[in-house]
């Protein structure tokens, strides 16, 4: 690939030379060729500068690394194959490492749940063939923000793997991957097609599909240290019931049969547009001295412990938990041998239990991006176990910008506060009416 550097320069000295010098009829034909050069270097650099760097951080002596892939223009079958060979020239870079891809998220700008369908099909057989490998996989009816792709891809990465066996229940496949430190499962895209999404049957087949693989392993849902969940219509009503509420009810229930020695998984719970109810997880057993640390946000209420007055009405009688709270804990840290991982939640411009009352998505922006230093500066990390001589290094974010005309707003904090570090950013609407914008993000835990 052309070196970034150059091509700027390039393009810098054949800016200044047009500018600085006066050059003869004859060879004007000339400049015009040299101006679409130019153009075409244009097209190029900006191609090359929307794929992101990979960063990677030690997680219990193991290095789990990220990427974004924002594709250049072309078909959908085009931008997914270009993503696909980005995955596969990492992995190829880093087959010595014993690299493997355990989570692979593709955001579209999709119209329908048959649509979504298909391209998660098309996604499949594509990776399948591209690879020869099968990585657990979700497709999730994010329309993509800030860029004219209509896809881009999220990849996790564990290095060190020692074994890896991918299993399939219930045509659900998901990754066993045994490390030096423990055991991780992975898995995606847990869902139910329904050609009319129903919030209700879709939720509660996704976590069926979740305790039957914890089973068939020996985990318990108190071993997920990671868990998204994607909604449709999140704050809307089917026959008078709150789809986020319902959501809730449906993952209390199961989540009663477990005891959660280490707190609730971090967690993210935002909407999407179509597809009723989507699930991915991370689960992780150590074998040997980790810590697995439960993080509170120093200026915002657990959210499994609100209060009934910010829940909402689910009038669905067949679930036993009627109107619960959201069980996630604001972070998750996983500390060994003195590196680690930060998991922040899905954060929003909450203080105590109460939103924000601006509503205006770049003081909600600010907020947010507060709340997360509340969560990861270093007294908070110290008061929960975390050793003092610990630093965090910000890996990669998501951003969930509700309205895509505060795309601009939120992009220009966001770029301020996060430098060259991967960030998606995708049009969804977040868990409250009066909320525009949610940040989720991964730290780096290291001395």
């Amino acid at each position: 690939m052309p070196d970034k550097t150059k091509l700027v320069r390039i393009i810098i000295v054949l800016v200044n030379l047009q500018q600085n010098y006066k050059v003869s009829a004859d060879i004007i034909q000339l400049w015009q060729k040299i101006l679409h050069l130019r153009l075409t270097i244009n097209k190029l650099l900006l191609f090359i500068m929307t794929l992101s760097t990979i960063n990677q951080v030690l997680c219990v002596s193991c290095s789990l690394g990220f990427t974004v892939v924002i594709p250049g223009e072309g078909s959908l079958n085009d931008q997914i194959l270009a993503c696909t060979e980005e995955l596969q020239k990492y992995l190829a870079e880093n087959k010595i490492k014993r690299t493997v891809c355990i989570k692979q998220s593709f955001f579209v700008n999709s119209t329908s749940n048959e649509e979504t369908r298909k391209i998660e099909e098309l996604v499949l057989q594509i990776t399948s063939d591209k690879l020869n490998i099968q990585v657990p996989t979700s497709v999730i009816p994010q329309p993509p923000l800030g860029t004219s792709s209509r896809i881009i891809a999220e990849y996790t990465f564990l290095s060190e793997v020692e074994n890896i066996e991918l299993k399939i229940l219930n045509n659900i496949q998901y990754l066993r991957l045994n490390t030096s430190m423990g055991v991780f499962l992975t898995a995606a895209g847990m869902t139910t097609y329904y050609d009319n999404s129903n919030i209700l049957e879709q939720s509660l087949r996704a976590f069926e599909h979740i305790d039957q693989i914890l089973n068939a392993e020996g985990f318990t849902f108190g071993d997920i240290v990671r868990q998204w969940n994607y909604i449709e219509g999140i704050i809307d009503f089917t026959d008078k019931s709150q789809h986020y509420q319902i959501f809730n009810d449906v993952r209390s229930n199961f989540y009663s049969a477990s005891t959660f020695p280490n707190g609730y998984p971090a967690a993210t719970g935002i909407g999407m547009s179509y597809n009723g109810v989507i699930l991915d997880f991370i689960a992780f057993k150590p074998k040997k001295e980790t810590k697995i640390i439960p993080l509170q946000n120093p200026v915002q209420t657990n959210a499994h412990q609100y209060s009934p007055h910010v829940l909402s009405e689910n009038q669905f009688t067949t679930i036993s938990c009627v109107k619960s709270t959201p069980k996630f804990e604001r972070g998750k840290a996983i500390v060994a041998n003195g590196n680690g991982i930060l998991f922040v939640s899905g954060t929003a411009a909450i203080k105590g239990e109460l939103s924000a009352s601006q509503y205006d998505a770049a003081m909600q922006t600010l907020m947010t991006l507060q709340n997360i230093d509340n969560l990861t500066n270093r007294n908070n990390l110290i008061k929960h176990g975390i050793p003092s001589d610990m630093k965090t290094k910000l890996l990669i974010l998501r951003v969930y910008i509700k309205n895509s005309s505060d795309y601009e707003n939120v992009h220009k904090i966001v770029n301020e506060y996060a430098g060259n570090i991967p960030v998606l950013y995708l049009q969804a609407d977040i868990c409250r009416s009066e909320l525009l914008v949610e940040i989720e993000g991964v730290y780096e835990l290291y001395r």
